[in-house]
């Protein structure tokens, strides 16, 4: 079943062209009429930070850092901020990386150093970093699906076409087939990416982001009548997704096929799997109090507006965080608009980058936790102590002992 979260996932968060040019607050300044302190500084950007104006936070930091003296709880503050006003070179700058920076702000760090080493055409450089033994939860997953992307863009195509796996990470698997087939169109393996391409939007149709790639596929390979099938059959389940009536007015139209994603785009492509974890890590990122009383329900991009180069030419803008729709029960509604801010934050801090920029509440009852497998004991799993004297405490143990063997032998099964 596809969780609606990964389902309206429509377009992929362009993280690797993030470095723009951002308008910002003055600088706060004193009743004197002086600059502020660098302490006022840090007090400014941390508040703005918590509200959600990164932009401003990552100036007031900048600021800080700079009449601190590189101070190390400064300098990484300003690097979170950096990150979730998207101004992925600045922060990349700014990579803690030193004795007294935390594990979770080194790690975030050299993705961020990778990251920005593809979007500079330096794929040795990034796959130097992310080849390193520092980038680990919870970023196995974004390294995972990234690493295929550099190991392209160095050439390695022998390394580029190996699908990603991190056990038990669905999104990875999900993301990473998508990943793998473009590449394989990009080595011109076309049956190969056709396959994956139908493995994935098989059994329900898979999802809308699934079968705009497939739609996409077929019609750079001459095939519009197959792709405006496909896109029929999506919009028979989801009518409203203008994503998927844009490619089938434009397939039926006979207009130019989608261009295939650059090296760039792919790998940006790949960073929309840590959406994916907001369902199963939930209560991790926002707290087990704020977890009980809320539920992620799907993230939603704005449009990608255009912009024009000095020459005219139009290109994709950077793509601006997305909105959070999130279940709330009613009683709860009031109480959880005001810590809207907080709960923005700890997303964004736990993705190393501003993947959400707003949160919308949908008061609805929250989804009712499945009750827990209970495996059933066979004389299979019968298991004997006689060693052990005591007849209660050996009953005991054997009944432990039996309820494990059912648990592994019923693990095994699912797997």
């Amino acid at each position: 079943m596809r969780h609606p979260l990964i389902a309206t996932a429509c377009v992929p968060f362009l993280l690797l062209s993030a470095c723009v040019s951002v308008k910002v607050e003055a600088t706060p300044r004193s009743a004197t009429g002086g600059p502020e302190s660098a302490y006022g500084l840090f007090l400014a950007g941390s508040s703005a930070l918590s509200d959600g104006r990164n932009v401003d936070a990552a100036r007031f930091l900048e600021l800080a850092r700079q009449q601190g003296g590189d101070d190390p709880s400064v300098t990484e503050r300003a690097f979170t901020a950096a990150l979730m006003a998207g101004d992925i070179e600045k922060a990349a700058a700014l990579a803690p990386d030193g004795p007294e920076a935390s594990d979770q702000g080194k790690r975030m760090g050299r993705l961020t150093r990778a990251v920005q080493a593809l979007a500079d055409n330096k794929g040795k450089v990034a796959r130097d970093v992310l080849g390193s033994d520092g980038i680990g939860f919870p970023h196995r997953g974004a390294v995972a699906l990234l690493t295929p992307w550099v190991a392209a863009s160095v050439g390695d195509m022998d390394a580029a076409l190996v699908r990603p796996i991190v056990r038990g990470d669905a999104g990875v698997d999900y993301f990473g087939q998508i990943g793998q087939a473009h590449l394989f169109e990009r080595s011109r393996r076309f049956d190969e990416a056709e396959t994956n391409f139908k493995a994935i939007t098989g059994g329900d149709g898979g999802a809308d982001i699934a079968v705009t790639s497939y739609g996409g596929f077929l019609e750079r390979r001459g095939r519009r009548p197959d792709a405006i099938a496909l896109y029929d059959a999506a919009l028979a389940r989801n009518g409203s997704n203008p994503a998927l009536k844009a490619a089938r007015a434009r397939a039926a139209a006979g207009r130019a096929a989608p261009a295939a994603p650059t090296i760039k785009e792919g790998a940006a492509f790949g960073l929309l799997a840590p959406a994916a974890t907001l369902i199963t890590d939930w209560e991790a990122i926002v707290g087990k109090d704020l977890a009980k009383q809320t539920a992620p329900e799907k993230l939603k991009w704005p449009r990608q507006p255009e912009v024009a180069d000095a020459d005219g030419t139009k290109k994709p803008a950077a793509r601006q965080g997305a909105t959070l729709f999130m279940r709330v029960e009613g009683p709860r509604a009031l109480e959880i608009e005001y810590k809207r801010a907080q709960i923005a934050e700890r997303v964004n801090a736990y993705f190393g980058y501003r993947a959400v920029a707003d949160i919308r509440i949908i008061q609805a009852p929250l989804p009712k936790p499945k009750p827990p497998r209970v495996a059933k004991v066979t004389p299979a799993d019968k298991v004997t102590l006689p060693a052990v004297q005591d007849e209660t405490l050996r009953a005991a143990l054997e009944k432990l002992g039996a309820g494990i063997k059912a648990k592994k032998r019923a693990g095994t099964a699912d797997r």
